[in-house]
């Protein structure tokens, strides 16, 4: 890598057009607040052979194309260089020819977003930082945990309630702290405010966007450099989807693609579909508080919104919601038909072109490469309908998800649990039964810290908030699915 010549020019604006020599917290211009993308000045690598401009392994095959100084040596785990696959079984049962998958899963924390997350430790290493701190993403902070155990920095996760417990291991497990928060809204507060002390990691900041662009590059070099007829990807913040247009916008600058024909197409679960409502020119509903799968796409005000319009529109594509139990037939139909054990937002591509194609949307003859971003293992527990769609009966489903819920909470939680299983209420009131019914004596602010903890789990949830002029605001707590599961198994057993 060293030597290597490269094409980076500057981070410069998308909304208010200016060069940015400063980046907010937020991975945005300090100006506007408008989404930063690296340029790049390409006509020194126009005299290059593809040999030349592509070299390497993983995502540093593309350095002529990111961000980062060859000077320095990257933060790496290997990530990249995942396999397009030819899908021969499920593209039978669908009726395609020539149906791909890229195979997000097997990188090395499960996710597509290492990409990302290994270019912009590499450049918070080469800034001098030892701290960083990341914030919304479950996937995210499992990554920007292990890259910067890698790069021996301390890292601090501000993740929202009902992370998936999956993610939540692997977070733990590569030693970041984690901070819980209510909502995206204080996520963002609690990270701009350690703007001074870390260096802060988001979905959006031109350095972690540039490495997600390594998707598309590979995409086009496995084509042949002939990129497919249609690309389908999960849209969560719009960040994917919009490097990957960006990756075939730059090949085809270098004349090493023609990209024309690629049409971008999205897929959002139904009860948060921001982008789909947008092109069908819909007023944006609220998002579906109920919506307990695919998280990771459920987001209200994608922060890339407009860049993703941009690249769908402009490619002649489109978008598609699907519910969640079609999402869950397509982690089983993938999982049968290819051996791909998906997460649900991952999966939702698959479900989208099955969309796409009952609609008359794509014709089968297209050459269609579908992007599966993430592992199965990061969101093991489907809803309890689910998981019975998925295993065949009720019972076999129950054993599944006992054996998955081997948590060992304490006594204090314990009872907590065992006092939201005979009724819902309120922080008080079960701090009142937990002294009168339990004999546990403990102040109130202990046992607000214990429900945050459970909510953090996705054993309890806030099931609505009551306010009257008279009194304080409470908010209501009852258990969930996974909860009864967890009382079933281990107070059964002891």
């Amino acid at each position: 890598m060293n030597g290597a010549q490269k094409a980076y020019a500057e981070i410069r604006c998308s909304g208010c057009g200016k060069r940015a020599h400063v980046i907010s917290p937020m991975g945005t211009c300090v100006k506007c607040g408008g989404i930063l993308f690296a340029r790049y000045d390409l006509e020194g690598l126009r005299g290059l052979s593809r040999e030349e401009i592509f070299s390497g392994n993983g995502i540093w095959r593309y350095s002529r194309l990111l961000p980062v100084s060859p000077k320095d040596y990257p933060v790496t785990l290997g990530e990249g260089g995942t396999t397009l696959l030819r899908s021969e079984r499920l593209g039978e049962i669908l009726g395609m020819r020539k149906l791909f998958l890229k195979n997000e899963t097997t990188n090395p924390t499960g996710s597509f977003v290492d990409r990302g997350t290994a270019v912009e430790i590499t450049h918070a290493r080469n800034l001098g930082h030892t701290f960083v701190s990341c914030a919304f993403s479950g996937n995210l902070a499992a990554s920007v945990a292990a890259y910067a155990a890698r790069a021996g920095m301390q890292c601090e996760a501000i993740l929202p309630p009902g992370t998936d417990i999956g993610k939540l291991y692997q977070i733990v497990a590569y030693g970041a702290r984690i901070i819980q928060v209510k909502d995206q809204e204080e996520a963002e507060e609690k990270l701009v405010g350690l703007e001074k002390e870390r260096h802060c990691v988001t979905s959006q900041s031109p350095f972690f966007l540039e490495g997600i662009k390594t998707s598309g590059l590979e995409i086009a070099e496995q084509s042949g450099f002939s990129p497919p007829d249609r690309i389908i990807l999960s849209i969560g913040s719009g960040a994917h989807l919009t490097m990957i247009w960006k990756a075939l916008r730059e090949l085809q600058e270098l004349d090493v693609i023609d990209a024309s024909g690629t049409k971008m197409t999205g897929v959002q679960i139904a009860g948060c579909a921001p982008i789909v409502e947008a092109l069908e020119k819909k007023r944006r509903a609220t998002c579906d508080g109920r919506i307990s799968l695919a998280r990771e796409i459920a987001i209200q005000h994608p922060h890339l919104t407009e860049s993703v319009l941009d690249a769908i529109k402009t490619s002649g594509g489109t978008a598609v919601a699907v519910d969640e139990m079609e999402i869950v037939d397509a982690v089983q139909l993938l999982a049968r038909a290819e051996g791909i054990f998906a997460e649900p937002s991952a999966a939702a591509t698959i479900a989208g072109l099955r969309a796409l194609l009952d609609a008359g949307e794509i014709d089968r003859s297209e050459r269609v490469v579908c992007v599966i971003t993430g592992t199965g293992l990061k969101e093991p527990i489907a809803p309890p309908r689910a998981m019975r769609r998925l295993v065949g009966s009720k019972r076999a489903a129950l054993r599944m998800e006992r054996r998955i819920e081997t948590l060992d909470l304490g006594k204090t939680k314990e009872c907590i649990l065992d006092l939201l299983r005979e009724k819902d209420d309120y922080g008080y009131g079960i701090w009142k039964r937990l002294r009168e019914e339990k004999g546990i004596d403990i102040n109130v602010v202990s046992v607000y810290q214990h429900l945050s903890e459970l909510e953090l789990a996705n054993l309890i949830r806030k099931s609505g908030i009551e306010s009257s002029p008279k009194r304080r605001s409470r908010v209501l707590y009852v258990l969930t699915q996974r909860g009864r599961l967890y009382l079933s198994e281990n107070l059964r057993t002891r």
